[in-house]
């Protein structure tokens, strides 16, 4: 079993975990079960699978989901209520098959607010953009099919009218609709401000491609680069991987800078919640890469991670190119993006929410989920699918990874799990971790909205001689440290 530094820096989030209690939903999700019992109607699983949802019992949607498929597989109004709840219980080849089978012209707007998710995070484009029409033409009529169309806008960087309908999505938000609306007022918080500031030219830019130094951070243990902003520096950046598309400064590296902010906003972290204040960066020059218009927030970054660094760069900032982090040679390339394979073992590769990176893996021969995280130096497997794949098999506590990390108030609890056998884009680990984390079941997968079975970390990266990813076509490329390189 290899052994684990058990340390989650870098992890941050734009938007907060779904807190239970406060969810009014869960309640209903047994009356309507027992409805479905009595009279498996196709209405029957549509209204089961709708408050299934909401209520973010994540598990009684894939049951029922499967049922309504069997019972009813043909039926478009059943279309999108199911593959929302395969989606959200990480069954991804099943969800992007009942996906492919929505027509784009379709009047239901739930099943066009899952095509446009489902599509942008596979890099279907063309679907992605009908589909918003579609639904821009019917009108959104929640706070959750607002933000289906928004997402599809700041994809194609399409800034025109976004604080116009950030505010109106804003107004509709309601927790009593359960999820996701239990957190989208806190998504929404500060962005009209943010957008209406810099108005509609495109954001986070890359100017120039090139490539950087990317050695090890002391104390943190992961990738960090040296930067100027602004013409100023240099500052040492951590490179994550999970840090959504802005670049994170400490508070006091933004006030000497001098940037304005341009509103406030929460970060979530796997140590709680935190204020933050949003701001626009000119120039973020990398070594031989320069962005332009880089999204911005500064926030009271804890005493490790301080010393340490002055901030983040979340890599989502790059998502015109292909990025490659070369771990052998502690270099960071962003190339425009290309038809051309990159060197080692193609995968396949998710985008979802705000820039994380998702991709299909092998979990003790079973499909699953991986989130890829350079910003966490751990790699643990969810609660949820540790109990599923060793029921018999007490997870004991052990200790708390939220001393250094983001946010305050909270820790991620550990648990000792045995060791999984993990299949990665042609390497095999056998009985690897023995570590299980509370954070993926109770924070990360109602964020993401999608089951995550593995977070994989910089154990893993630090195997990996070359990672590449290449943003716009979602295919990235692994070659191990054992391999010849190319």
């Amino acid at each position: 079993m290899h052994k684990i530094t058990v340390v989650a820096v870098a992890l941050m989030f734009l938007i907060p975990p779904v807190r239970s209690a406060e969810n009014p939903w869960k309640d209903r999700v047994a009356p309507a079960v027992k409805k479905v019992a009595q009279s498996p109607t196709a209405a029957a699983y549509r209204e089961a699978l709708d408050v299934a949802y909401r209520a973010d019992d994540w598990r009684t949607g894939l049951r029922l989901a499967r049922e309504a498929m069997k019972r009813f597989p043909d039926l478009p109004e059943l279309r999108g209520v199911t593959a929302r709840a395969l989606w959200r219980a990480g069954k991804v080849a099943d969800a992007t098959g009942v996906v492919d089978r929505i027509a784009l012209d379709t009047t239901d707007r739930t099943a066009l607010s899952v095509v446009i998710e489902i599509d942008l995070a596979r890099g279907e484009y063309a679907a992605a953009r009908r589909a918003a029409a579609q639904l821009e033409k019917l009108g959104p009529k929640t706070a959750s099919q607002y933000y289906a169309t928004l997402s599809l806008r700041l994809a194609d960087n399409r800034l025109e009218g976004i604080p116009v309908m950030l505010r109106r999505a804003a107004k509709l938000v309601d927790p009593a609709h359960g999820y996701p609306e239990t957190y989208l007022a806190e998504v929404f918080e500060g962005l009209p401000e943010f957008f209406e500031a810099i108005g509609p030219k495109p954001f986070n830019t890359i100017a120039e491609f090139g490539e950087a130094e990317m050695p090890v951070a002391p104390l943190l243990n992961l990738p960090y680069c040296v930067a100027t902003i602004n013409g100023h520096g240099p500052y040492r950046l951590i490179v994550d991987t999970g840090g959504s598309i802005t670049l994170s400064l400490a508070d006091q590296v933004a006030d000497e800078l001098g940037l304005a902010s341009l509103g406030t906003a929460s970060v979530r972290g796997i140590s709680g919640k935190q204020e933050s204040r949003q701001m626009l960066v000119d120039a973020l020059r990398i070594g031989g890469i320069t962005c332009r218009r880089v999204m911005t927030r500064s926030f009271a970054m804890p005493g490790v991670m301080k010393a340490a660094a002055d901030g983040i760069i979340g890599t989502g900032v790059f998502t015109e190119g292909r990025m490659t982090l070369d771990f052998g040679n502690a270099r960071l390339i962003v190339a425009p993006s290309s038809d051309k394979p990159a060197a080692g073992h193609l995968g396949k590769l998710l985008i979802v929410g705000d820039a994380k990176l998702m991709a299909p893996i092998g979990l003790e021969g079973r499909p699953a989920v991986a989130l890829l995280d350079s910003g966490a130096d751990v790699t643990a497997v969810s609660v949820s699918r540790l109990r599923e794949l060793f029921p018999d098999h007490p997870l004991k506590q052990a200790l708390a990874a939220g001393g250094v990390g983001i946010g305050q108030g909270q820790t991620a609890g550990l648990r000792l799990a045995p060791g999984v056998d993990l299949d990665l884009w042609g390497r095999r680990f056998d009985n690897y971790s023995g570590i299980g984390l509370d954070t993926l079941d109770d924070l990360l997968c109602p964020i993401l909205g999608v089951q995550t079975d593995v977070l994989i970390g910089m154990p893993i990266f630090r195997d990996m001689r070359v990672w590449t990813v290449d943003f716009p076509r979602r295919k990235m490329w692994v070659q191990w440290l054992s391999e010849t390189p190319h």
